[in-house]
C-alpha cells in the first residue's frame, strides 16, 4: 500500500474558511475490497481532518481519500503542514490451545 504522491502542496483562495486535499492511496493489484486505516500528524494536524479508515474497492488499484483543511485560522503567507499515516490491518493468527 503506498501513497500515488509522496508530498502534495496545494494554495486556497484568501477568503476560503474550509478546502479539500485530495490524497490518492494505491495498492498493487485489484482483488477484493481492502480497508486502510488513516492518521495525522505534526505541529498543525488539528487543522486537518482525514477519515479514520478508507476502502480501496473491489476491482480498483486505488482510492482518493479527502481531507478536509479548517483554513478559519490560517495566517495569510504562512505554510501549514502535516503527515498523513496510513497502516493495514493486521492479521491476527490463532495459536488452538489445549
Amino acid at each position: 500500500i503506498h501513497f500515488i504522491q509522496s508530498s502534495i502542496q496545494k494554495e486556497f483562495p484568501q477568503d476560503a474558511v474550509q478546502g479539500v486535499i485530495n490524497v490518492e492511496i494505491a495498492r498493487p493489484g485489484n482483488k477484493g475490497a481492502y480497508k486502510v486505516y488513516l492518521a495525522t500528524k505534526d505541529d498543525d494536524y488539528e487543522l486537518f481532518s482525514v477519515p479514520a479508515e478508507a476502502t480501496i474497492p473491489d476491482g480498483s488499484h486505488s482510492v482518493t481519500v479527502p481531507v478536509e483543511v479548517d483554513l478559519s485560522n490560517f495566517v495569510m503567507g504562512s505554510n501549514y503542514k502535516t503527515t498523513l499515516y496510513i497502516s493495514t490491518p493486521r492479521r491476527w493468527r490463532s495459536t488452538p490451545t489445549r
